[in-house]
């Protein structure tokens, strides 16, 4: 009779480990799923400045804000319209706020100066 409350709790944590690993799974999929979701997001835009700025998950007016401009001159450079002309502390802020380096910020520009429009 001793042997069957055993088999019982075996059972029972049988069953708690595979709930465990079944949540587990379901946790590793949802985060493969948003990545994918995010990439594919980010794929869709053409300007590798605006790619980068939607990774980050940043809006216009955060961008506006960090390089001291108004967002009407953020959405101006993402459409190509104009180049960021800002000052060292402007360049500076933007650079940490987008994680990047100054040489990789230019060349996000110098690829949508180079592509016809």
């Amino acid at each position: 009779m001793t042997a069957r409350p055993a088999l019982e709790k075996l059972e029972a944590v049988l069953h708690q480990t595979r709930c465990q690993q079944r949540v587990s799974i379901s946790i590793v999929h949802a985060v493969d799923n948003m990545l994918l979701t995010t990439c594919t997001m980010a794929e869709k835009y053409r300007h590798p400045f605006v790619k980068r700025r939607k990774l980050l998950k940043l809006t216009q007016q955060q961008i506006a804000d960090a390089a001291g401009v108004r967002a009407r001159a953020v959405q101006d450079w993402e459409a190509g319209k104009h180049q960021p002309k800002l000052t060292a502390t402007g360049f500076a802020e933007l650079c940490k706020l987008l994680k990047c380096s100054i040489e990789e910020l230019a060349s996000d520009f110098e690829e949508l100066s180079q592509k016809p429009q």
